[in-house]
């Protein structure tokens, strides 16, 4: 038992931690809405089940993204140059059927700050590939096996990861404020106001920027192989999107809160 204790690792000890507050907000989840009764094994298994997804996404996201802002601010950065693709094939179902496609990972080489010339895969991959040639930001340090690479695509990953984040951490806190007893009206209420004015604008927004990147892309024949149609679909929701952008902040500066 003592060696088996020792074997687990931080990330182990993170999950039973979080499986023990996702147990005891569960209860009092369960204490509160069922007016204090005594809850049922399956309602309580369920309810856990619901509230430890949430901190487990939660933590897991925060773990990632505080990886990657830790890395923007500390990590030598380089100019590398694409020489290779990495190849492989991701596979998404849509309405029963399978879709394939070629994801491209570059193959980039730059000399480090020790005179040492480095070939590394980037940690993004994408449908299209990188020209040959093309020059990269990336960082590095020794030890690690890819290459951190700093590009748009990359940012927008992480700020729809950000926003993810924000959305998870409020349901995290209302389900704590909600178990221990707090009042929630104050937080409903700020719920709201995070949805209007911070939710819904960036989700818009991201919107906006990845179908301009998807445009952008294609006519820097990044995407050479995109539709004629699927550009035409992309440019016409931009041209809806910006007004019914600029119409909703209108909207929300005349309202009184």
């Amino acid at each position: 038992m003592h060696l088996l204790i020792l074997q687990i690792t931080s990330y182990g000890w993170t999950a039973l931690g979080l499986l023990l507050l996702s147990i005891v907000m569960a209860a009092g989840i369960l204490r509160r809405g069922g007016r204090n009764r005594r809850p049922g094994c399956v309602s309580m298994g369920y309810v856990t089940l619901v509230v430890f997804i949430i901190f487990g996404f939660t933590a897991s996201l925060g773990g990632m993204l505080g990886g990657f802002v830790y890395n923007v601010f500390t990590l030598p950065r380089y100019q590398a140059r694409v020489v290779d693709h990495e190849t492989y094939i991701s596979e998404s179902r849509d309405n029963g059927s399978t879709r394939r496609t070629t994801m491209y990972r570059p193959i980039v080489v730059f000399t480090d700050q020790n005179g040492q010339e480095r070939q590394l895969k980037s940690d993004v991959s994408s449908s299209g590939p990188q020209a040959i040639g093309a020059l990269l930001t990336v960082g590095y340090r020794p030890g690690m096996d890819n290459a951190e690479e700093f590009s748009t695509s990359k940012y927008l990953l992480v700020g729809g990861g950000t926003l993810m984040l924000l959305i998870l951490a409020y349901f995290s806190i209302a389900a704590i404020a909600y178990a221990s007893g707090a009042g929630m009206e104050k937080l409903t209420r700020t719920g709201v106001k995070l949805l209007l004015f911070l939710v819904v604008p960036l989700v818009m927004l991201a919107f906006m920027a990845g179908l301009g990147y998807a445009v952008i892309a294609y006519f820097r024949g990044d995407k050479p192989d995109m539709p004629v149609w699927a550009l035409a679909i992309c440019i016409f929701f931009i041209l809806v999107l910006l007004p019914s952008f600029y119409a909703y902040i209108r909207l929300l500066a005349g309202k009184t809160w």
